[in-house]
């Protein structure tokens, strides 16, 4: 018995580092991060989208804000990859500049006819970087 506890041990831990991203940079993470989570509205079935989705996102995020997100990214189109937020849109989001925050960027989407702006919040959370919200102006 204690034979087999060491080897799933093992067999976990070695899971747990080929998941893991080697050698990039918090910023190139996010990236990774944010094209998965785009990709995730290929989904066609809720249940697949909502599962897609909150492998994208931090364990802060409920259930909840999980099938919200889900909903809002089958109604949206992403048009580009993440960037620098400018400075004066960043100062009336106050969250922006928390700590904890390992990166914040912005993206452009368009709902239904109009183009909008989103800035996205990412956080490590057990080991690595994950989405915490996203807000619009």
């Amino acid at each position: 018995m204690r034979y087999l506890l060491i080897i799933l041990s093992v067999c976990l831990t070695a899971q747990a580092f080929a998941r893991k991203p080697k050698s990039l940079s918090p910023e190139e993470e996010a990236k990774l991060v944010f094209k998965q989570f785009k990709e995730c509205s290929a989904h066609k079935e809720k249940s697949d989208l909502v599962k897609c989705v909150k492998d994208s996102v931090s364990s802060n995020i409920d259930v909840r804000m999980v099938e919200k997100m889900s909903f809002w990214l089958s109604t949206v189109s992403i048009k580009n990859n993440l960037q620098k937020c400018p400075e004066e849109k960043l100062f009336l989001f106050p969250k922006a500049s928390a700590k904890e925050y390992k990166s914040v960027k912005c993206f452009d989407f368009k709902q239904s006819t109009q183009n909008k702006t989103g800035i996205i919040y990412f956080l490590e959370d057990s080991g690595y970087i994950k989405i915490d919200g996203i807000q619009f102006f």
